[in-house]
């Protein structure tokens, strides 16, 4: 299941694992106003509106880090050999 809000909708209970994709808040205001076309006031406003993205980390089984410099390739391969 893929779901931006599990935490919020309360929907970690139905499932075995949680995996968080995380980015810098930087890098996300970027790809937020690149992606819709947004100023950056408002992207801003879009992330603090959300659960925040260290509690999401915290909570979760596993974190992949999507920051443009670590090897997102890596990351998902050495995970998927954790899992299976």
């Amino acid at each position: 299941m893929e779901c931006a809000i599990i935490y919020e909708a309360h929907l970690e209970q139905y499932v075995d694992k949680v995996i968080a994709v995380t980015a810098p808040r930087e890098v996300r205001i970027e790809r937020i106003m690149a992606r819709d076309g947004i100023t950056r006031k408002e992207a801003e406003q879009w992330i603090d509106a959300q659960y925040p993205q260290e509690k999401v980390a915290e909570r979760a089984d596993f974190v992949i880090i999507n920051d443009g410099n670590k090897d997102l390739q890596k990351q998902i391969e050495e995970l998927w050999q954790r899992l299976f």
